[in-house]
């Protein structure tokens, strides 16, 4: 791991530890471990820089009307499922790809991080997407590497830090 990268998961970590009224991510008790092992906790304001569509009129449409139902079933119940992230291998660019509501919803809520899952994309982002997605350190696109279909967010230069089940004690 690169030294800037060690600073920057010790400085996550210093924030979680010292802000313990503030909800750092949703439960995780049902979130689905043997299914999505990659998984690690992204800053919302991460994902709000890299999210395709913004959902801030997300109610005023017909299948989105009660908030509280969708708020209970994801933030006090827990997540099951992360928000998926696309890795453009050629362009070494993200995009928050699934998931669009569930950010909204951590924005109004406070939420400070989110389970989050990438998967590799092997053509490049186009039209708005490519005007969306942001830069990475990304992998070596170099034909003797094998590139995962599904990776940590670390793995392609995301600020991450472990799922609490995944920290060493």
């Amino acid at each position: 791991m690169r030294n800037k990268d060690q600073i920057l998961l010790e400085s996550i970590y210093e924030s979680i530890l010292s802000n313990e009224d503030i909800i750092q991510h949703p439960p995780l008790e049902r979130f689905d471990k043997k299914r999505y092992p990659n998984t690690e906790l992204v800053p919302v304001s991460y994902l709000n820089q890299i999210k395709e569509y913004d959902r801030e009129d997300m109610f005023s449409s017909w299948e989105f009307k009660n908030f509280d139902e969708m708020e209970k079933e994801i933030f006090e119940n827990g997540m099951k499922h992360p928000l998926f992230v696309s890795y453009s291998v050629p362009d070494k660019k993200v995009l928050l790809t699934e998931g669009n509501h569930r950010l909204f919803l951590a924005n109004k809520l406070n939420i400070k991080y989110l389970p989050v899952l990438v998967s590799r994309q092997m053509s490049s982002f186009s039209g708005q997407q490519k005007l969306k997605a942001k830069e990475v350190s990304g992998w070596s696109a170099d034909e003797n590497v094998h590139i995962p279909s599904n990776m940590k967010p670390s793995e392609v230069g995301i600020p991450a830090i472990p799922l609490p089940h995944q920290q060493k004690t």
